[in-house]
């Protein structure tokens, strides 16, 4: 091998190895982030509330028990209690409400401000049901939504003043809690605009949460996936009548640092699936809650039946769950309340729902409880995008607060300091035609990402580019070291435009250690795929062809036949062999494996079998394009068998298709190095004198062509 041939395949193992990693990382950044969203950098995120929320039963409890339950809550840094108000007990006969006992919850939370009630509405009474076609039990939906409107316009009058969040049934997707009957999207929607009218009606300020729905791979009739439900829901414009998403993340046996999302798998990250369906309906401003989720750990000697939620020891609950609380404020902000499962089930002690008990059946503390008293409480304002009036915000001067956020005084006084914890933050701003400004300063000095000017003061202009009412994400600092943080700001004029909308706070983009390794393998494949076209120039190239062609012309048609049909073989064994592979074996993204990846043109990164089909279709290349009616012969031979598809990542293609595909490459090429030598030879046919060549079958064929894209043209 000659020196300069030695130089070229470097530099062309060079070039894949760079193509690969960078196409490796690429794959595994999209995979691990999946969900994640640096507020800084994407304002189409709904504000940020407190977390931690548990699940509980506040009915088993004596009215003067409720406090000191209330303060058990209040110690675990616990801010929402997720209660059911059955309908049925408090409206058991037409007009005729009952609020016994459900009065004394409710002011056990009115003395309790810094708890707050979500109130899941549900239950039939047997009056609203409609049982003519068999018994349905409570869980089912009324025959009139209008009976359950009424209800719960009555309970947001009677307790709107302390009850701000309202949840509309649970679990409508299985038929358990849809009263035995088949679920219906189409039903539960109706019922949700019925209940989100009355319910905004009675307490214009209210939230309503759409129903939880219970995590299933199942597409009915008996229970219906919550990922096909949510997706029928938003179909059917439920949208307009729900402020907020709900699922149920139990983690099951998997961690919650688990990266796989798939509508196959029940893990504690399924619920970035469901905030992906929010997105294609244009629905990112509003939360998607948590309403129940955890680990079940139930102890060794356990009398009982076993967990369906599955099972895992109690330092691997307690890991998982403070790691799922980490997670969900590191990467994902749109995420609403977390609301645990469960405070104290009132159930008899041999269920395994016992398993996510906070409090056992002996009124005593768990060691999850324990940790999750432990947790120290947020001193500065975390990942997210909080509201002007959130408690890490200050103000001093004049300033008027609404719905719309801060606007700013007239006295020329207004200024603000915003605690945080993070490496960015930025301001979500309305702008507009006008004159004013805002200073920013970090810790005293001029903010580090936006404008100075001449006396080096960074500021903020408020005119927006384009003259025009926009509600801006303006970055106000970035790259800060760890730890918390203040923001001052000082207001130069401004007033009646409701400026302040909104801060923005990131610990730091996490895909930004992935795009540096992506940017370095493209380099990197760049680099190569110059040397190796500048080295490739001066190589003897016919004389290279020209030996595999001499010897594939010295094989009879047999062997010729025989060959091919062993490769299209090995392509197919090739492709079993990565059946149900996400991605090829990728390696993690450190900077020595990148090398690694590059200097071994990849292979590294790819599974044997991804290495036998890339080798195989190309040897397929080489052989169909010396020879294209073997590719023919081939695809009519795999014809049959187009009902089994074989797969290659997240593709599946039968052998014929892929066969077809290779020949048609392989005639592409064909056709261009005849094209190149019609350009030296004047006696070879051009495409001008070609058609007077033609065979009267030669014109069937090319109609039959034609036809084919017009029908593909036509084809939905």
């Amino acid at each position: 091998m000659t020196r300069q041939a030695l130089i070229f395949l470097i530099a062309l193992a060079v070039c894949v190895g760079g193509v690969v990693a960078g196409a490796a990382t690429l794959r595994e950044r999209d995979e691990h982030l999946r969900g994640y969203v640096d507020a800084t950098q994407d304002s189409n995120l709904p504000y940020r509330v407190p977390r931690l929320g548990v699940n509980a039963d506040l009915t088993q409890y004596a009215t003067d028990a409720l406090p000191a339950q209330l303060e058990l809550m209040r110690a675990a840094h616990v801010h929402w209690v997720r209660q059911f108000f059955r309908w049925d007990q408090i409206e058991p006969q037409p007009g005729q409400f009952d609020w016994t006992g459900w009065d004394a919850i409710v002011e056990a939370f009115a003395d309790a401000p810094d708890l707050r009630l979500v109130a899941v509405l549900m239950y039939t009474p047997t009056w609203a049901r409609d049982d003519s076609g068999g018994e349905i039990s409570a869980t089912g939906p009324p025959s009139d939504p209008a009976d359950f409107a009424a209800f719960t316009r009555a309970f947001a009058e009677r307790y709107g003043d302390v009850i701000d969040v309202y949840q509309v049934w649970d679990e409508p997707n299985l038929s358990a809690a849809w009263g035995g009957l088949e679920p219906r999207p189409v039903e539960y929607a109706a019922l949700l605009q019925a209940a989100y009218t009355a319910i905004h009606s009675a307490d214009p300020t209210a939230q309503v949460i759409a129903a939880a729905l219970a995590p299933t791979v199942e597409r009915g009739p008996a229970n219906l996936s919550d990922l096909l439900y949510l997706e029928d829901l938003y179909t059917l414009g439920a949208r307009e009548f729900m402020d907020a998403a709900a699922a149920k993340p139990y983690g099951f046996d998997a961690p919650p640092t688990e990266r796989t999302v798939a509508a196959e798998r029940l893990n504690f990250v399924r619920i970035v699936a469901l905030r992906e369906i929010m997105l294609r309906h244009d629905h990112g401003r509003a939360p998607l809650w948590a309403s129940e989720w955890g680990w079940n750990h139930l102890p060794e000697d356990w009398p009982g039946e076993p967990s369906i939620w599955g099972a895992v020891g109690q330092d691997e609950q307690v890991t998982y769950t403070l790691d799922a609380l980490a997670r969900a404020d590191r990467e994902w902000p749109w995420l609403g309340g977390m609301i645990m499962q469960h405070w104290q089930p009132s159930i008899p002690e041999d269920h395994p729902f016992w398993g996510f008990a906070l409090i056992d059946a002996q009124d005593v503390p768990t060691e999850l409880y324990t940790a999750l008293a432990a947790r120290m409480p947020p001193s500065a304002a975390s990942d997210g995008l909080h509201f002007p009036t959130t408690d890490f915000a200050q103000y001093s001067g004049v300033w008027t607060f609404g719905d719309l956020g801060a606007d700013i005084g007239w006295v020329q006084d207004s200024q603000l300091t915003f605690d945080f914890a993070g490496s960015a933050v930025a301001l979500l701003l309305r702008q507009d035609d006008y004159f004013a400004f805002l200073y920013p300063t970090i810790n005293g000095q001029p903010a580090n990402a936006t404008p100075r000017d001449a006396s080096g003061n960074a500021y903020i202009n408020l005119k927006s580019a384009t003259r025009e009412p926009t509600l801006e994400l303006v970055a106000v600092a970035r790259d800060l070291g760890v730890g918390p943080h203040q923001l001052h700001l000082v207001a130069d004029r401004g007033w009646d435009r409701w400026a302040l909308a909104g801060y923005a706070v990131s610990s730091g983009d996490l895909a930004v250690p992935y795009n540096q390794q992506i940017a370095i393998a493209w380099l990197t494949a760049l680099v190569g795929a110059v040397a190796a076209l500048v080295t490739g120039r001066a190589l003897p190239w016919r004389q290279i062809v020209g030996r595999p062609a001499r010897f594939w012309s010295g094989l009879n048609d047999l062997t010729q036949l025989v060959i091919g049909a062993v490769t299209s073989a090995a392509l197919l064994i090739g492709m079993l062999l990565t059946w149900g592979d996400a991605v090829p074996s990728l390696l993690r993204r450190e900077p020595v494996q990148l090398g690694l990846a590059i200097l071994s043109a990849g292979l590294i990164y790819l599974q044997l079998g991804l290495i036998l089909t890339v080798a195989a279709a190309l040897a397929l290349l080489v052989i169909i394009y010396q020879r294209i009616e073997l590719g023919l012969m081939l695809t009519i031979f795999y014809a049959p068998f187009f009902l089994f598809p074989v797969a290659l990542y997240n593709f599946a293609f039968p052998m014929a298709e892929l066969l077809l595909l290779i020949t048609a490459a392989a005639w592409a090429l064909r056709m261009l190095a005849d094209w190149g030598q019609r350009r030296r030879d004047p006696d070879v046919p051009t495409i001008t004198t070609l058609p007077s060549r033609f065979h009267v079958l030669d014109y069937g064929v090319v109609a039959w062509v034609l036809l084919g894209i017009v029908s593909l043209l036509w084809a939905d």
